[in-house]
């Protein structure tokens, strides 16, 4: 079985992997023996549980005085970072059982696409998600706490709405992916990075001006930028490449010149 921590251990890192074969010889109880002690330690720095998928007969709760061997209570609350390296099988079970996790990892294989448990997770400050099917962001809305968000490879996600209520956010990254249009963005005026790469907002130019209305939204977080509403944006570090036919307009070539293609 999984070595168990003792009493008041303080843990840098812990990486934990979970195959097929190795998770093969534990039950419910042993693996609930194991979170059961690491409960028990004053801090985990980091947590990395990879290939969890293969834990899916586990189910986490948020009872800390459940008594089924099949319900394991993960105390998140002493753990700083949580890592998951897993697929749609057993995701979720986790998610479930998480209450005061603030900084969480998810990379997932491809057919992870519910990832409506995230919208309870409310003291996250920030989230990364990696190669999910995600395809919208409305169950973001709650992450009221949220400063930093990275979303990677989600090849599916077409579009940014739910975002624009997070008022905290000052770190958003979308790259890779399926975006065309900034209008959520339109009033995030505290985002300082912004890293839009290799998705397909420019490709949406039509007789609408949709690219250019793109390019003049992220144009007005520009700090040096007057804008109609009397709030400054404070954006230092802006990232566009990859985005085919996004074409600059020559009274703002000066501000994106150096991060654009």
């Amino acid at each position: 079985m999984p070595p168990l921590l003792g009493v008041g251990s303080k843990i840098n890192s812990l990486d934990l992997i979970c195959s097929a074969g190795y998770v093969g010889n534990f039950d419910g109880s042993n693996w609930k023996d194991f979170f059961e002690s690491l409960n028990n330690c004053d801090y985990v720095s980091s947590l990395s549980l990879s290939r969890f998928d293969y834990m899916s007969e586990v189910t986490f709760v948020k009872d800390s005085e459940n008594t089924d061997d099949n319900l394991v209570y993960f105390d998140d609350s002493k753990v700083n970072i949580l890592s998951l390296e897993c697929s749609a099988k057993g995701s979720g079970n986790i998610l479930n059982g998480l209450s005061n996790i603030n900084n969480l990892t998810i990379t997932a294989d491809r057919g992870m696409t519910d990832l409506q448990l995230l919208g309870k997770l409310t003291n996250l400050t920030s989230l990364k998600i990696t190669g999910s099917d995600l395809k919208n962001l409305n169950w973001i809305n709650t992450l009221q706490s949220l400063t930093t968000l990275n979303i990677t490879s989600a090849t599916n996600l077409l579009n940014l709405d739910g975002i624009e209520s997070l008022n905290s956010l000052s770190s958003l990254t979308v790259t890779d992916s399926s975006v065309s249009s900034c209008v959520p963005l339109k009033n995030m005026v505290n985002l300082t990075y912004l890293d839009l790469r290799n998705n397909v907002i420019g490709q949406m130019s039509d007789d609408n001006g949709v690219s250019r209305q793109n390019l003049d939204i992220l144009y007005q977080l520009n700090p040096n930028v007057e804008r109609t509403d009397g709030r400054k944006g404070r954006l230092t570090a802006l990232y566009l490449q990859g985005n085919n036919g996004l074409k600059r307009n020559n009274r703002k070539s000066r501000y994106f010149e150096i991060n654009m293609e």
